[in-house]
């Protein structure tokens, strides 16, 4: 059975509840819940983010982060020894990500490292939409699944 992370894009669709292409995917592919799995790093990521929102949009999303959490907090992977020290080994290669708020090319940032080291370390299939880094992550051995495309 094929073994999916989920990216922090992912997670915040999944946590939405709506269709949309990734739950189009899991659908049509009958991914059973077993098979999902969720970075810490991408928990992180979404609480972050929903704690920069502002009024009745933070209240929703904080609502819809909770459920999430509850949801899969079984399928929660941690940090190990072994996802550091290969995250290290990706920031060796200075990959760089688009940053959506103005375009520029940006450093890719520590907790999305640790989310593809994650998937590398645990041998599962990162569910994301492609970026253009992704090539170089998939070179070195990085299984994606765009269910965006």
């Amino acid at each position: 059975m094929t073994r999916y992370l989920l990216s922090t894009q992912a997670l915040a669709d999944l946590a939405l509840e709506s269709e949309g292409p990734l739950r189009d995917w899991m659908h049509r592919e009958e991914v059973p819940s077993r098979a999902v799995w969720v970075s810490v790093m991408s928990f992180e990521l979404l609480k972050t983010d929903v704690e920069r929102l502002d009024g009745v949009q933070k209240q929703v999303w904080r609502g819809l982060f909770q459920k999430a959490l509850l949801r899969l907090r079984d399928k929660t992977l941690p940090v190990s020894l072994a996802i550091a020290l290969h995250s290290a080994d990706l920031s060796a290669l200075e990959l760089h990500v688009e940053d959506q708020a103005n375009g520029t090319m940006k450093r890719l940032d520590l907790s999305r490292q640790i989310v593809a080291a994650t998937a590398m370390v645990e041998n599962l299939v990162l569910v994301d939409n492609r970026r253009h880094y992704h090539a170089a992550l998939e070179e070195l051995g990085l299984s994606l699944l765009d269910p965006y495309a």
